[in-house]
């Protein structure tokens, strides 16, 4: 079974040969990251199951992203790919969402510290993702490759 990741994987690489980028699966130590090397964009992907959510929220022990990072070239910008999706064994484009967290982003989240790492994002009335910074909703990008291979 390839599972959802590996799914999104596949996507990921069709989408960065089309716009001519050289993408690297499992370049570090799990098969959930990636490297867009031309671009110095590195990646890792995180799984939530809509049905498995008591509330409207996606959380994160985003801890270990402080090794990927070092693992990572230092000059890389750094995303986490949060895969919202609605069975563990595909990742579908029609009933699944991706959102993209940024280095900077992440640093923002509500959680941390007080919750072991714990960092989380919520999903409004719309099925938008957002976390609260400066007393306004900041939305994530959703399901936009743009804003992967963003450099």
């Amino acid at each position: 079974m390839k599972g959802a990741v590996s799914d999104w994987l596949d996507l990921a690489e069709q989408e960065a040969k089309r716009r001519g980028h050289v993408f690297k699966r499992d370049p570090f130590t799990s098969k959930a990251t990636f490297l867009v090397e031309d671009l110095n964009i590195a990646g890792k992907n995180r799984t939530s199951l809509k049905q498995s959510r008591g509330k409207d929220v996606i959380w994160h022990n985003y801890d270990h992203e402080r090794t990927f990072i070092k693992r990572a070239h230092s000059e890389s910008r750094i995303i986490t790919v949060a895969l919202d999706i609605v069975d563990i064994s595909e990742f579908s484009p029609d009933t699944d969402d991706f959102i993209i967290v940024s280095a900077e982003d992440r640093e923002k989240l509500p959680g941390g510290e007080k919750l072991e790492h714990k960092f989380y994002f919520y999903i409004d009335d719309s099925g938008r993702y957002y976390y609260n910074h400066e007393n306004n909703k900041k939305y994530l990008p959703t399901s936009s490759w743009d804003a992967v291979f963003h450099k």
